[in-house]
């Protein structure tokens, strides 16, 4: 049984106005780009866009890059998207 303080946001997903207002998303996938969690939403239901940007991400291969509030990291075979202009350090240390 999945417990009540994962499941309070499963009812989000990207098309509800909420879901842009969170500051922190976490995005958990597989090697294979699977989703396994999700802090907000399901994760079956943001296989897509989960997917794309893997897909992006993946084809670029960009270590750090930011583009306006949104920075994009790659630690190793991982990949973390920071929304605020945070120090990379500060990111890997978050997580």
């Amino acid at each position: 049984m999945i417990p009540h303080s994962i499941q309070k946001h499963i009812d989000q997903s990207p098309d509800k106005q909420n879901y842009n207002n969170h500051k922190h998303h976490v995005f958990i996938i597989t090697d294979a780009g699977r989703p396994v969690y999700t802090r907000y939403g399901d994760e079956t239901e943001l296989s897509s866009l989960i997917a794309t940007m893997g897909a992006i991400l993946e084809k670029y291969k960009i270590y750090f890059f930011k583009d306006g509030n949104a920075g994009f990291f790659k630690y190793l075979n991982d990949f973390y998207i920071n929304r605020y202009s945070k120090q990379k350090i500060t990111i890997k240390t978050q997580l």
